[in-house]
């Protein structure tokens, strides 16, 4: 079995943990673990994003900088950007390529894709670009089987990558090549992604 199926069984602890957080928090129980869990999975819509952030990570930036939440890959706004500072075990995605950083879409009915948009970087503004990371070279895989792999143009803007038109409900994006930013942030900035069919965006 392929190792990307494993986020499967990851996405149904998230759902048991994410119920025991709200339990506790009804309560007015802090509870750590579930900051956590909630840094490294979201509900955009009818996606399931994750990240491999490693969970308890105490340098996972999602949960030190609330401003650079998941939840920016799918916000329509290339002013806020997703970041990633956490050292990223991986641990759930195992990814095929050898490489520790990596993202998750996963919806519960499939939808009919042919193309990956990402807006690269952090796309604010031009120094913010140039001083912190970014991801060159794209890892692809489609429902647990490896796709490609898509080199990007190290600018500002869109990124389009085209597959093979075909209905998916999992999509695992890991990042093969990253490119380091002039300053010293040492962070993974990704702004914006959204998938494609016939020209036409895939609504969240």
């Amino acid at each position: 079995m392929n190792s990307i199926s494993n986020i499967s069984a990851q996405r149904r602890r998230l759902a048991i943990i994410g119920v025991a957080c709200l339990t506790a928090i009804s309560f007015g129980r802090y509870v750590a673990a579930c900051e956590d869990e909630e840094v490294t999975s979201v509900q955009v819509g009818k996606w399931t994003i994750s990240s491999s952030e490693k969970v308890g990570e105490e340098d996972a930036t999602s949960r030190k900088f609330p401003h650079f939440k998941l939840g920016h890959l799918m916000d329509n706004n290339a002013r806020t950007p997703w970041v990633f500072r956490g050292k990223g075990q991986a641990s759930f995605f195992a990814p095929s390529w050898g490489k520790r950083h990596a993202l998750s879409f996963y919806r519960d009915k499939k939808v009919e894709i042919d193309e990956i948009r990402i807006m690269n970087g952090y796309n604010k503004r031009a120094d913010l670009f140039w001083r912190n990371d970014r991801v060159v070279q794209l890892g692809i895989g489609i429902d647990g089987k490896k796709l490609k792999i898509a080199n990007l143009s190290d600018k500002m803007g869109w990124h389009k990558v085209s597959i093979p038109r075909q209905k998916v409900d999992d999509i695992v994006l890991e990042f093969v090549g990253v490119r380091k930013g002039r300053g010293a942030d040492n962070d993974i900035c990704v702004s914006e992604i959204q998938f494609y069919n016939r020209g036409k965006r895939v609504k969240p």
